[in-house]
């Protein structure tokens, strides 16, 4: 980095992206909590970008301030709230046959009530786990190429 850009004034943005490096910095063993709270307090202190430097010290250069994510790992993160969908179901299964029971014992043989929020939630539900699956149909097509 050139010493004309080391002393241009840093954004909240390049702060955060120097937290975000020390984090990971952190999370893989460089660091201990202490010297990481340290830092991750002179990365958001920081006002140029020789004062963000100084909070990567001593840790390896490949990470640059912008860190982006893979391609990949964003499509398997698709992938994966897919499955976000089965408990939704669950509490569904559970909250439709309190409602039959609750039906059963107040009025049985009546008006059945609960087809009314069954039918509502379900859709819902129903429209959730279609669309987050054409999702990750295209997403697979797209990893196999």
């Amino acid at each position: 980095m050139s010493n004309e850009r080391l002393s241009i004034r840093a954004s909240d943005k390049d702060r955060d992206n120097v937290a975000s490096q020390l984090s990971l910095h952190y999370s893989e063993g460089r660091l201990d909590f202490a010297e990481y709270q340290q830092r991750l307090d002179e990365a958001y202190s920081a006002k140029t970008f020789q004062d963000l430097d100084f909070c990567l010290r001593q840790l390896p250069a490949s990470y640059s301030y912008s860190i982006q994510a893979h391609p990949l790992s964003q499509q398997n993160e698709k992938i994966k709230r897919h499955w976000l969908v089965f408990p939704h179901i669950l509490l569904y299964v559970l909250v439709i046959s309190f409602l039959i029971v609750i039906w059963s014992l107040t009025n049985p043989g009546g008006y059945f009530w609960p087809v009314w929020p069954a039918l509502g939630w379900g859709i819902g539900i129903s429209t959730y786990a279609l669309k987050g699956a054409h999702e990750n149909n295209k997403i697979r097509a797209r990893m196999r190429k």
